[in-house]
């Protein structure tokens, strides 16, 4: 395998909507945080026959002097994306084991990613992967800083060895985050596509950083984030970024319903739902809340779809409130996954949270769980 990387899942301490643009985004002000969930990104290349190409979508691949058939050039070589899902099943909430024991000597230290992958992956369609931000990342990528030395020497030397063959490029992806639920697994893959194509390049032909950054913006307004990592407050459109003082490893819980939550219709909804006096309401309120510390901050302003859209998930925050009184509890992004962040054991045991008085929309409903912690190192 020629490469692999971590693609970290985020959080948001608060998130506050702060106006709309002429060109449709909205601004806002957040502090995320990246989490150890992630998924899993490899590189590696290979052989494939002129038929099996046909079928996949390609790449324009600069390469060096001497790489080309003896020149500098510009060569279309087919790429594979691969996906295995190991998203955790969702489960009823009598099924759910809510305890969260905080042990700062159980939080995990940064560690190499074994590159293994194993059957069985899913081949992307080539329609599918046109529509990835994992191709988008990696195909703009080679358009505006070119192909990475360590990726270009993996390709002449598949060319040594079967001369005439096609050469392949393969990106295989383990999925643990789950989808539309406010996470940033889409960024987080093709930020991690990013920092892996950095990683095969040497020192002395690094991008400039603030290109990289301006790519990733591009691509989405998660994705320098996802890039950089780390602890930052981000405004504009989130491409604003400010890093932060990175505290120790906290546990993290996160519970999503198997609802999701699409971003773009989250926005619309919020701009359906809340009156311009309400939006200045709203905006006042910021304007007070952001005066104060940031880790004093609390709010997201897409809650208001857990009261018109999503009952039980408002249900369910309010019961984990209960089990970690004074601990950070909110909606993550745009939803539909929330997060606790633990101060202390919880006050009661998971049984009481099963109790038959539970509200019935919350019965109705499988719940997605995951316990880690968030990830105090900056990626970029």
């Amino acid at each position: 395998m020629l490469a692999c990387e971590k693609a970290y899942a985020k959080i948001n301490h608060y998130l506050y909507l702060t106006g709309t643009r002429a060109d449709g985004y909205h601004d806002l002000d957040t502090v995320m945080q990246t989490i150890t969930l992630h998924d899993t990104i490899m590189l590696d290349v290979a052989t494939v026959s002129p038929a099996q190409a046909a079928a996949l979508v390609s790449v324009a691949l600069p390469l060096p002097e001497g790489r080309h058939n003896g020149k500098a050039g510009t060569e279309s070589i087919p790429l594979q994306i691969l996906s295995q899902n190991e998203v955790s099943g969702y489960l009823p909430w009598v099924g759910l084991d809510l305890s969260f024991v905080p042990d700062p000597e159980a939080a995990p230290a940064p560690a190499g990613q074994a590159c293994r992958p194993a059957a069985p992956y899913l081949s992307l369609a080539a329609a599918d992967c046109r529509k990835n931000l994992i191709f988008k990342a990696f195909s703009q990528y080679l358009q505006r800083f070119g192909c990475p030395t360590g990726l270009s020497e993996a390709l002449w030397q598949v060319r040594q060895a079967a001369p005439g063959a096609l050469p392949l490029i393969r990106l295989f992806i383990i999925k643990r985050i789950p989808a539309r639920a406010g996470l940033g697994g889409g960024s987080a893959d093709a930020a991690a596509v990013l920092r892996m194509l950095l990683n095969l390049e040497t020192n002395a032909k690094q991008p400039d950083r603030n290109a990289v950054l301006a790519l990733a913006g591009d691509l989405g307004a998660d994705v320098p984030f996802c890039l950089a990592g780390g602890l930052r407050r981000c405004t504009g459109i989130g491409d604003i970024m400010h890093e932060l003082p990175l505290p120790s490893p906290q546990p993290c819980l996160l519970l999503k319903p198997q609802t999701d939550s699409e971003t773009a219709v989250a926005f619309a909804r919020f701009d359906h739902l809340v009156s311009p006096a309400e939006r200045r309401r709203i905006n006042e309120r910021h304007v007070i809340r952001t005066a104060e510390a940031w880790s004093d901050r609390k709010g997201n302003d897409f809650a208001f779809l857990q009261s018109a859209d999503w009952p039980w998930l408002q249900q369910a925050q309010l019961l984990l409130e209960t089990l970690y009184p004074g601990s950070r509890t909110d909606l993550t992004g745009s939803g539909s996954c929330m997060y606790c962040l633990p101060v202390d054991q919880p006050v009661c045991g998971p049984r009481r949270l099963h109790s038959p008085a539970l509200p019935e929309t919350i019965r109705e409903q499988t719940w997605w769980l995951w316990k880690g912690y968030t990830y105090c190192q900056t990626l970029y």
